[in-house]
C-alpha cells in the first residue's frame, strides 16, 4: 500500500509541529526552573593558624594537629530540638557529617588549618556577611600528636587563647575572616 502525496506531506507536517512543540516545552521547562532556582548554597573558607609548644615551651615542629568544633558548641544551633532528637543529632556529630580537619605544625611550632563550611547562603556580595563566621569564639576539640605522644584539650577560637594539655599546649595565633571559596562564587 503506498501513501498519496498528500498523506506523506500532512505526516511530515504533524511531525514538524509535534518535534516543535516538544522543543518548546523543553525551552520553557528549562526557564521556568532557572528562574525558579535552587537554594543558594555558597562555601566559605576560615584559616586558622596555632602554635605549638611542647611540655618546656619551645615549638613543637612535626606535630598532627586535629580539630573539630565541640559537640557542645556544635549542637548550640538545635536549642530547641525536642530531647530525642539530640541523640541522632549527637551521632551526626560524631560521624564525618563534622569532619576532624587537619595540618601539621612548621619547624616553628605553627600549624594553619583550613574550615570549610558549605551552606545555605542568599547574600549578595563577594564577602560573606559576619553571621557566616562560624569559627570564632566556637569551642573545638584540639588532638595533638607527636612521636609517641598525643593530648586531646578543648580550647575556644579566639586569637590569644592558650590551653595547656599534658605533652603540648596550643594557642590559637589568628583567625582570618570567613571568604567565600570554589565553584559557589557568585558575583552578583
Amino acid at each position: 500500500m503506498s501513501q498519496s502525496p498528500g498523506n506523506a506531506h500532512s505526516n511530515s507536517k504533524l511531525h514538524v509541529l509535534v518535534y516543535s512543540a516538544t522543543v518548546r516545552s523543553i525551552i520553557l521547562a528549562m526557564g521556568i526552573v532557572s528562574l525558579s532556582g535552587c537554594d543558594p548554597v555558597r562555601t566559605i573558607a576560615h584559616n586558622v593558624t596555632v602554635a605549638v609548644v611542647d611540655e618546656q615551651g619551645l615549638p613543637a615542629p612535626n606535630v598532627n594537629v586535629s580539630m573539630k568544633e565541640s559537640w557542645e558548641s556544635w549542637q548550640s544551633w538545635g536549642d530547641g530540638v525536642k530531647e530525642a532528637e539530640k541523640a541522632h543529632y549527637e551521632q551526626v556529630w560524631a560521624s564525618d557529617f563534622v569532619p576532624w580537619l587537619k595540618g601539621v605544625s612548621n619547624t616553628q611550632g605553627k600549624a594553619v588549618i583550613t574550615i570549610r563550611i558549605t551552606a545555605l547562603d542568599g547574600t549578595r556580595g563577594n564577602e560573606p556577611p559576619p553571621g557566616r563566621d562560624n569559627v570564632s569564639n566556637r569551642e573545638y576539640i584540639v588532638k595533638l600528636q607527636g612521636q609517641n605522644v598525643q593530648d586531646e584539650m578543648r580550647i575556644v577560637m579566639k586569637p590569644g587563647t592558650c590551653v595547656k594539655g599534658r605533652f603540648y599546649g596550643v594557642t590559637v595565633v589568628d583567625i582570618q575572616k570567613p571568604r567565600y571559596v570554589g565553584g559557589e562564587e557568585r558575583k552578583r
